[in-house]
């Protein structure tokens, strides 16, 4: 999109108060012309709380942050964060998620929710498959039963195996 990228351009040469309104006309063509939650529109949000942090104006970028993240959370937990796209997603974005981190520790550090949401960003950004593995070993061992945790295991194996690509 040639807004973003102009806008991307003046942000990098200084030009913040030109890039700006670039980004927020960038944002507006993603929302009306995408369904809700696309990642691109992510990626605009991402760019304008970007934009802010560069100004410390921390509270815009803390605004747009908070929304840049919520639509990929949102998209990792609605279509299964352990799928082989959305561990793409979540891989690429793992800045955003840290970028997150950075924004919450120059904002208000007495509101309780930042110190929550920070968590859960710090917990998207180190998401992993060697993590991912660990929960679904913990998800078994904590059934305690043999037979429950085989039944685990089985289920666990079975959505694998949706997932993975089919090779010719």
């Amino acid at each position: 999109m040639s807004c973003n990228n102009l806008a991307s351009l003046y942000k990098d040469q200084g030009r913040l108060s030109e890039a700006e309104p670039l980004y927020k006309r960038a944002l507006a063509i993603r929302e009306k012309a995408l369904p809700e939650g696309h990642p691109d529109i992510a990626m605009s949000l991402g760019n304008l709380s970007a934009l802010f942090h560069v100004q410390k104006d921390w509270p815009q970028a803390l605004n747009y942050m908070r929304r840049a993240a919520g639509v990929l959370a949102a998209r990792a937990v609605r279509e299964g964060a352990g799928s082989s796209g959305n561990k793409r997603e979540l891989k690429q974005n793992t800045n955003l998620f840290r970028a997150f981190l950075a924004v919450a520790y120059h904002t208000d550090a007495a509101d309780p929710t930042l110190r929550d949401e920070g968590f859960q960003m710090a917990q998207w950004a180190t998401r992993t498959e060697a993590a991912e593995a660990i929960a679904q070993m913990a998800a078994r061992q904590a059934a305690g039963d043999d037979e429950l945790a085989k039944h685990i295991r089985e289920g666990q194996t079975s959505s694998g195996n949706r997932r993975a690509p089919i090779s010719a």
